[in-house]
């Protein structure tokens, strides 16, 4: 059961770290499955958290660096580049709004089923990626984009004091 998760993990990390948007999608769905299939029974829960300690199969490093990055402007080709003289640059498809919000999806999960996905996503300051995506997206990844900071916060004290300077501030005075 852990090799067939570990397998599925690796192939969607693979092409979730493409430098294509549809390839990019294609590992999302594939990590999405994988999550789902995951979520069925207590010991696949316990398996996918462990597989989060393993840095080749952690899942919110590669969210970050690839779907939910903000686009730069630094892609540009040039002639050298083209015939080889000068080092080329990586090119990049810029992620689509519907890779977006599969990915805001896919951190929902990995948030909900391993809290240490949570304390992850803290380091690549989720709250401040999820608050620009919900203020300047469109509204499909506006919809998954509040799902998805609901399923960060629960039980993620680090994520709540982002967002409102301390864990129960936010409920002082009402």
């Amino acid at each position: 059961m852990y090799r067939d998760l570990a397998q599925s993990l690796r192939c969607g990390l693979r092409d979730a770290a493409a430098g294509f948007s549809f390839l990019r999608l294609r590992g999302l769905r594939s990590l999405l499955r994988a999550l789902r299939s995951a979520a069925d029974a207590d010991a696949s829960v316990r398996l996918f958290r462990q597989s989060q300690a393993l840095r080749d199969l952690q899942v919110v490093p590669v969210l970050f660096e690839h779907s939910l990055r903000r686009a730069q402007d630094d892609a540009v080709v040039t002639v050298g580049q083209v015939l080889g003289i000068e080092p080329a640059v990586k090119l990049r498809n810029p992620a689509t709004d519907s890779e977006v919000a599969l990915a805001l999806r896919v951190l929902e999960g990995c948030c909900l089923l391993c809290q240490d996905c949570a304390a992850a996503s803290h380091r690549y300051n989720a709250v401040k990626v999820l608050l620009n995506i919900l203020m300047t997206r469109g509204m499909l990844e506006q919809r998954a984009c509040l799902d998805t900071l609901l399923a960060l916060m629960v039980d993620s004290s680090e994520n709540l004091m982002v967002q409102y300077g301390s864990p129960c501030s936010g409920f002082q005075g009402t």
